[in-house]
């Protein structure tokens, strides 16, 4: 009998069928391998997966505001553009969004001057005075602690920031700003339940929305993304 490559070259041999099962097996491996890749990502434990595993638990259900309600747009047709991580005008939490661009505000000129001076945070040329901005969550915490009473003027909108936030604050005791200056989260978390009615049925707690028994997990998933975050993005 001769070799199996030599029965290949026969041309009277029908080699339709094997080069159909060749095929088929490729693209099995191809799947595979991609399967993998994705399973990795969404469950990978490095601290640099954790937004993947924070973003899985939450894609395709509804973001909410402050209010319990559904999440509402940040930037209003008299913005110069609009705001939200990805641009997309509202304050969506997305994967890899180190800097939680979740807390909508009316902007001032006593914030944009302060958090430039002290940040190195410049938001003038996207934002003006009055318009409206997703800034970072320790952005909201800077305000907060330079002017515990007003914060800096900054008018939070309820509705529109993420109530993801709240988790945010209650994950780590302090955030850091560009420049290193580190900011309290307690201060910022009792500014935003003082502004903004709380309750358990108004909570968007991302645990809920996991499977039982996986709120450690997703905590500790939270603190390796603040931990990790040492240098977030200014706007």
């Amino acid at each position: 009998m001769a070799p199996y490559y030599e029965q290949l070259e026969d041309s009277s041999v029908d080699n339709s069928a094997w080069r159909e099962r060749n095929l088929w097996a490729t693209g099995l491996c191809l799947f595979i391998t991609a399967f993998v890749a994705v399973l990795y990502l969404t469950t990978g434990t490095s601290p640099s997966s954790a937004p993947v595993q924070i973003n899985a638990a939450i894609q395709g259900k509804n973001q909410l505001g402050l209010t319990g309600k559904p999440l509402q747009a940040c930037t209003t047709s008299s913005d110069q553009g609009p705001t939200g991580f990805t641009r997309a005008g509202s304050c969506k939490f997305e994967p890899y969004d180190l800097g939680y661009h979740e807390v909508c505000v009316t902007m001032t000129k006593e914030f944009l001057k302060q958090s430039a001076k002290h940040d190195g945070n410049d938001l003038s040329p996207v934002v003006a005075p009055g318009g409206h901005w997703c800034i970072c969550a320790w952005a909201w915490a800077s305000a907060v602690a330079r002017d515990p009473k007003d914060a800096e003027g900054l008018k939070l909108d309820c509705a529109a920031t993420n109530g993801h936030i709240r988790q945010v604050y209650e994950a780590d005791n302090s955030l850091p700003g560009p420049t290193g200056n580190t900011y309290e989260t307690k201060a910022a978390l009792n500014k935003v339940n003082a502004l903004c009615s709380q309750g358990s049925h108004l909570r968007q707690n991302l645990s809920d929305l996991l499977p039982s028994g996986a709120k450690s997990t997703l905590r500790r998933s939270m603190r390796s993304v603040l931990q990790f975050s040492r240098t977030t993005t200014p706007l």
